[in-house]
């Protein structure tokens, strides 16, 4: 076997490797930016309400709001239709009729908060302030909760002065420059090594 073949075959596996292990760690960055850009979160830390839309275990839609009523969330996020006492009747367009007094075993539009780990029945209409950094959910079923779990990042108080610190991501216990460093260290040696195939392929 020629000698500087195997030299050169060596060589190119080690680059290819170390370019391998350059783009991991390229990826494991853009993970982490994209969890700490989840929109719940970026809404729950400027003090907003996250609202979630449900009809029969389907999410609709999902948005943040600053709007100062459980109702004037809502419209900021599509379109509603009320009938008799402020009673929401349709959202969304759904359903394709709009009832006022539905029957006990037949679906609405229920209100729910989320609120020390579980979802809360809301005992105000839609005209409920709200409490900023909180989660809440509209759900059209026969009272079911909504089928999402956010996580319990909210207060526990229905207290509209109270907020919920914002969610923190810690980048799986590693510096922020780290990422950087060992890249830059990686394409470093991949450039010496490189180098080194490259003087020897000539000297041979």
């Amino acid at each position: 076997m020629n000698p500087t073949r195997t030299r050169g075959r060596v060589l190119r596996m080690q680059i290819a490797l170390l370019f391998a292990v350059t783009l991991g760690l390229l990826a494991g960055p853009t993970q982490v930016v994209a969890r700490a850009q989840d929109p719940a979160s970026e809404c729950l830390a400027d003090g907003g309400i996250y609202v979630y839309v449900f009809e029969q275990g389907t999410e609709l839609l999902a948005g943040c709001s600053h709007a100062q009523t459980g109702l004037a969330r809502l419209l900021e996020l599509t379109t509603v239709q009320t009938a008799g006492q402020g009673f929401i009747c349709q959202i969304d367009g759904r359903p394709d009729r709009c009832v006022a007094t539905p029957a006990g075993d037949e679906p609405y539009w229920n209100y729910w908060w989320w609120r020390d780990g579980q979802w809360v029945y809301a005992n105000i209409g839609a005209s409920y302030r709200g409490v900023p950094g909180s989660i809440e959910a509209w759900h059209f079923s026969v009272s079911a909760p909504p089928p999402v779990s956010p996580g319990d990042t909210q207060p526990s108080t229905a207290t509209p002065t109270e907020a919920a610190p914002p969610a923190v991501d810690d980048g799986g216990g590693l510096p922020g420059w780290a990422p950087t460093v060992i890249t830059v260290a990686v394409i470093a040696a991949g450039g010496a090594g490189y180098a080194l195939w490259r003087r020897k392929s000539r000297g041979d």
